[in-house]
């Protein structure tokens, strides 16, 4: 199964997501993550070496 978790902004809401994430990855799913262009959220998302795209919010 596939997934798109769309988070960000800060960690309090990007961390979460993440966890959720990788759970589903860890039975099977593939998941990608949406973020903006903030750094914040770019260096959360590199750091915890996930699949994700930026949305040129």
């Amino acid at each position: 199964m596939r997934m798109i978790i769309a988070s960000g902004g800060t960690g309090g809401h990007l961390y979460p997501a993440i966890l959720i994430g990788k759970e589903l990855e860890r039975i099977g799913w593939e998941v990608l993550f949406t973020v903006g262009k903030r750094e914040t959220e770019l260096r959360i998302v590199k750091s915890m070496n996930v699949n994700y795209r930026v949305l040129p919010l």
